[in-house]
This record gives C-alpha cells, sequence and structure tokens, in this order.
C-alpha cells in the first residue's frame, strides 16, 4: 500500500486521550480488541503527541515516535505479524506537554492509530471504543526535569503492574495539520552489552560499558523487599566510583520502585546515553541484568580503510560517534541534550556522507528544521521546539546543507519543497544589511554564538548588540554560496555580484588591521575561525593569505579555533596551498589522537572533555567526526 492510501486510512480514524485536559509529563493506557480472517501480515498506523509503545498479542511492535511539529504530525506505519482471530492491542501514551525544553514543540495530547490486513482493509482504528485509563506504572506528573533541552526523567512502578479497573471509553479529539509518513527509517533494538561491575556498598553497584552507549534502560533483578531504586547515568565518573549524575540544573537519573521478588522492565519513552551507570537501592538486589538494549539507526556503512593504523582508529571512532548521534534525527550528544541544532547538523552531515551509504537521514533532518515558524523568520535554536532563543550564524548553515543534499541526491522536488524557506530566512538577513554590510541581530532571544571560544560565545542570555561582525559576514557569503547552488539545480539562477563585492571593499575597509581582519571594530580581537572564514570568502587577497599562513596554523595573536570549526581552518589552509595537506593530518592526528590516549570511545564535545562546562562537557558529540570529510577530501582513503 503506497502512503497516500495509508494516509486516508489513518485519516479516517480518530484522535484520542483518556481525558478531555491533559496534563504535563502524563502517561496513559489504551486498549482494544479486533478479529483477523487470517494469520497475515498487517499494518499499523500510528500518529501521537509526544511518544508511544504498542504491544500486540504481547509483543512489542512499536516505540519511538518521530519528534514533530504539531501542525506537522509524523506518522509510522509498520508491518506486523496478525494471528487469526482475535487480536488485543496494548498501548502506552507519552505526553511531553510542556514549551520549556528545546528537544519538543508543544501540541495537544493525543493518539490516532488504525491496524490493516494485507489487503488493506482497516481491521480496528482509534474511537471511542477504544478503552483508556491514566496508566498505573509509569508515574505521571512528577516534572522532574533531566536537562534544559531533553525534558522530563521518568519514575516506573512494578506495583501498578496487573492492575485492574479504571478503564472508561476514550474522549474525541479534534485535531489540525497536515501530516505524512516519517522520510527516515526506525530505529533498531540491537542487544544487551556486557559490562564490569563493582560492589560499592549496600545495594550500590558501579556498571562500567567500557564504552560510551546508547540504549533504552533493561532489567531482570530480584528484591528481597519493595524498594525505591535510583539509576543514574554519566559518561565519566568520580574516584569514589559514585556518578556526577547531578551537574547544576540537570539530573541524569531515572527512579525504579520495586516489588519483592522478581523485577523484569524494558523502557522504551526515555533514551539515555552514557558509560556508567550507578544503582543506588535501599538493600541487595539479585542482579539477572541491569542494563540497557542498546538502539542504533540502521545505517549502510561503507567500508573504508587507512593505510596509517592511528588514522584508521580515528576512522572507526569517528563511524561509532556518529551512529551514537543520530536516532530520530541528527543529535548533538546523546547525553546531555539530544538536540537538532542546524549547525552541528552540518558536520555531521559532511562526514556522515563519507561513511554511510544513507541520504534519508539528512533529508529528515531539514525536512523538519523547514517546519520552524518564528516571527523574526530565523530558526529556533534546536528543531522542534517552541524556544524563544535563535542563534542566527546557525540559520546560514542550514543552506549549506540543503545544497550538500541536493548535490548528492539530485532531489529537486525535496529543494523545491523547503526552497521557500530558505528564500524566507535569507529574507530577514538582508534587511540587516547597511551599506553593504550584515549587522548582527540584538532583539530579545537572540544569541549571536559562533563557537565556545572566547569573544565567541555570544553571552546567551545577555543583552545583544547591533555590530558587523567578521564572521557573521563570512558566513552569510558562505550560505549566499549555497543558496545559489540550490537556485542553480532548480534553474532559478541568483546574482548577488555587485553585494559580494560591496560587502568585501567595506570589511577590509572597517577590519583589516596589520594583515589579519578584527573580530569587529568594538571587539578588535583576533579570531582563528573568523580568519579562516575570510580566507575562504576571499576577504584576502592570495597574498594576504600566504603571507597569513604561519599565524593560522600557529594560532598566534588569536582565539583559536574549537573542534566545531576546525573544518574552516583545514579548508582555509588548503585552499592558501594544497601542500598543507600534511599540516592537516598531522593536526587532526594530535588532536584526536590525544582524546584516544585519555581513553575516549567517542569523540568529545571540546578539547577539554568532561572538564568543561562545569563538568557538563559531552564525550559524545556529532561536531567531533569531521576527519571523516578530510581523509575523503585528500584522497586517503584505499
Amino acid at each position: 500500500m503506497n502512503d497516500a492510501t495509508c494516509l486516508k486510512s489513518l485519516l479516517d480514524a480518530r484522535w484520542i486521550y483518556f481525558k478531555e485536559e491533559a496534563q504535563e509529563d502524563e502517561y496513559s493506557e489504551y486498549k482494544v480488541s479486533f478479529r483477523s480472517p487470517k494469520c497475515q501480515k498487517g499494518t499499523l498506523l500510528i500518529g501521537c503527541d509526544s511518544d508511544a509503545q504498542v504491544l500486540l498479542n504481547g509483543k512489542l511492535v512499536y516505540f519511538g515516535a518521530s519528534p514533530s511539529y504539531p501542525d506537522h504530525p509524523i506518522f509510522d506505519k509498520v508491518e506486523v505479524e496478525l494471528q487469526e482471530g482475535e487480536n488485543e492491542a496494548f498501548l502506552t501514551l507519552y505526553y511531553f506537554g510542556s514549551a520549556d525544553f528545546s528537544s519538543y514543540c508543544k501540541g495537544k495530547a493525543g493518539l490516532v492509530f488504525a491496524f490493516l490486513s494485507e489487503e488493506g482493509e482497516t481491521l480496528c482504528r482509534s474511537g471511542e471504543g477504544v478503552l483508556s485509563r491514566l496508566c498505573p506504572t509509569y508515574r505521571s506528573h512528577r516534572k522532574k526535569a533531566i536537562s534544559p533541552q531533553l525534558g522530563y526523567s521518568y519514575a516506573y512502578d512494578f506495583k501498578g503492574r496487573g492492575k485492574e479497573g479504571g478503564w472508561s471509553s476514550s474522549c474525541l479529539l479534534r485535531r489540525e495539520g497536515q501530516g505524512e509518513f516519517r522520510i527516515n527509517e526506525r530505529c533498531r533494538f540491537l542487544s544487551r552489552p556486557s559490562y564490569e561491575w563493582t560492589r560499592v556498598g549496600k545495594g550500590h553497584y558501579l556498571l562500567d560499558f567500557r564504552k560510551e552507549t546508547v540504549g533504552h534502560l533493561d532489567v531482570d533483578f530480584n528484591s528481597p523487599v519493595p524498594q525505591r531504586i535510583l539509576v543514574c547515568y554519566a559518561e565519566h565518573r568520580n574516584e569514589d566510583l559514585s556518578l556526577p549524575y547531578r551537574i547544576e540544573n540537570r539530573d541524569f537519573s531515572v527512579e525504579l520502585f520495586a516489588q519483592k521478588g522478581r523485577n523484569v522492565f524494558l523502557d522504551t519513552f526515555r533514551r539515555l546515553g552514557f558509560r556508567y551507570l550507578e544503582i543506588i537501592a535501599e538493600e541487595d538486589l539479585e542482579i539477572s541484568y541491569f542494563g540497557v538494549t542498546e538502539i542504533a539507526y540502521p545505517f549502510r556503512v561503507k567500508e573504508r580503510k587507512l593505510e596509517d593504523p592511528l588514522l584508521q582508529k580515528i576512522h572507526d571512532v569517528c563511524v561509532y560517534t556518529l551512529s551514537c548521534c543520530y536516532h530520530s534525527h541528527y543529535e548533538d550528544c546523546p547525553w546531555r541534550e539530544q538536540c537538532l541544532y542546524a549547525m552541528d547538523s552540518y558536520n555531521q552531515a559532511i562526514s556522515g556522507f563519507v561513511c554511510f551509504e544513507n541520504l534519508e537521514q539528512l533529508k529528515s533532518s531539514l525536512l523538519l528544521i523547514s517546519q520552524d515558524e518564528r516571527k523574526d523568520r530565523l530558526l529556533s535554536i534546536c528543531s522542534p521546539s517552541q524556544s524563544y532563543l535563535t542563534i542566527p550564524s546557525f540559520s546560514l548553515f542550514y543552506f549549506k546543507s540543503v545544497a550538500l543534499y541536493g548535490r548528492k541526491s539530485g532531489d529537486v522536488e525535496f529543494l523545491k519543497r523547503v526552497y521557500p524557506k530558505l528564500k524566507s530566512i535569507l529574507s530577514s538577513f538582508e534587511e540587516r544589511i547597511e551599506d553593504g554590510l550584515l549587522y548582527t541581530f540584538d532583539a530579545p532571544g537572540t544569541w549571536n554564538f559562533y563557537e565556545w571560544a572566547s569573544g565567541l560565545e555570544g553571552g546567551l542570555n545577555q543583552k545583544q548588540f547591533k555590530r558587523a561582525d567578521l564572521l557573521l559576514n563570512s558566513l552569510f557569503l558562505w550560505a549566499l554560496d549555497g543558496f545559489e547552488s540550490i537556485e542553480d539545480q532548480l534553474g532559478t539562477p541568483h546574482d548577488s555580484g555587485a553585494f559580494r563585492q560591496r560587502n568585501r571593499e567595506r570589511i577590509r575597509e572597517t577590519l583589516l588591521k596589520d594583515g589579519a581582519f578584527l573580530f569587529s571594530q568594538e571587539d578588535p580581537f583576533l579570531s582563528q575561525y573568523a580568519n579562516s572564514c575570510a580566507v575562504l570568502m576571499g576577504y584576502f587577497t592570495p597574498e594576504e593569505a600566504r603571507n597569513l599562513e604561519t599565524r593560522l596554523k600557529t594560532s598566534e595573536g588569536m582565539v583559536p579555533c574549537t573542534l566545531s570549526s576546525k573544518p574552516f581552518l583545514y579548508d582555509a589552509l588548503l585552499k592558501i596551498d594544497p601542500k598543507n595537506a600534511s599540516w592537516v593530518i598531522e593536526d587532526i592526528k594530535k588532536t584526536h589522537g590525544k582524546m584516544l590516549e585519555g581513553g575516549a570511545t567517542t569523540f568529545y564535545e571540546t578539547e577539554l572533555g568532561a572538564e568543561d562546562f562545569n563538568g557538563a562537557g559531552s564525550l559524545c558529540h556529532g561536531w567531533s567526526s569531521y576527519p571523516l570529510a578530510f581523509f575523503e577530501k585528500l584522497g586517503l582513503y584505499l
């Protein structure tokens, strides 16, 4: 059955909820029976806000709804096995319901589903006849935040298992918004990874999984008494074998309320990223397994080999880092945020195309970003979200990502679909141009961030100022390159030559000093990132760029690049002289080799690793896999 036929079947169903008014951080359950005339392969169609789990005849057949915007719901189509005669479906729905986090855009609670036969006949659909109730196992309304990005943690109560009563007819809801089926694939459960464990004290255990691990909590243990168990997770540990699971306003822990005897549980609602688990119980546990079932996107990995063993190791760890940082969409890190940023995902995409055959993972992320709507026409800091924050420079990376996907895929129809969004974003920048210079945004909610380096952090939640800085102007020209590439593919050429010439003249007049460009007149420091971009965008003459080469390599007198901006430095040096390829490779060896020497199994957010951001630095971050792009560019793969 094609998507159009399935979508019609799903739209014939009704959105339901277990009560008329939903509350934040709420779990509910639904059950329905239906008959199938034979054993057959059927189809489950489902959509929800915010996430759902489906058991069919006692077997888990669905979890992991795709994050979406309320007016663009993303539905799923899943093949299921139907048994002859009676079939029983049991669904659990989680409603996030908060507008305060940057990984979710608040919509109305609800669930819609249908079961179809092999021939496409509707055997069952959501409606008033579906029985529902408040979930007795997952505890609702606790609103225990993990981080400002991730949202809420959970508590699971084993005593709610098998609870009878409380069922009633579902409430019908009115929902608007044009939905469509998921473009990318769904994640797969893999297996239970092994670990080393240490008994720290009574009821207190530390589990070391020996690598960065991403999965859902999976436990099977006996408890001598009913008791509360705190499960903490982290990417590094303290010297006393405890975990730093509370960092400032973050709390990386979930809770289990065990019953006496055996307790078996596999969560499907909260993906965890970590290396270590800490179990804190009141009494000792008899553990059969206490860990996670790993989860991964079904990437088709290219076989790539390098002659140098260290570069091969860096390649392998980059690939694993990328795989840990893509599930429903590109995400910056699997531990602390799991957010889709336009800048981070560009770095992930240029590397992902080297090691993965897939194209759909970038397309689905770009489509999701395109559905973000703000009055200022910029992109929200993350998608999907309702965050008041926007990072203007990140909106410019979106142009290059779309252009990259267009070149790799030849998908002109997709380019046509997002083209109006690109035009809208572009217009918001064009309105900030005065006499050839692009000025920064200074409205409330703006964050003029570029990278985690002195002078470039932008002052989160601080007053922003209007100024013409080198980086925003350079990145705007870079985005124009992407936009013009897209227009070439669409056959609608765009000529920005006059603006480019005037912009180059004005930047040179106002910011060039002693052979390098100041960041801005108001902030007259030198940035390695900004001057690298100035080389790439032609602000320097070829002779001036050659004279700057040594300073770029040493960052002498400059704020040095961080891991997120090193690709610009490398590209600038290669533009100045292709012979700088050897320097680029040696710098990758030095930077990433140091992380490996420190025991890294994935590459860090910044070179300081866990020590950065007051102990909240991520040890797994997608943007740090950029070496793959340069191994490809420099022809190092055998």
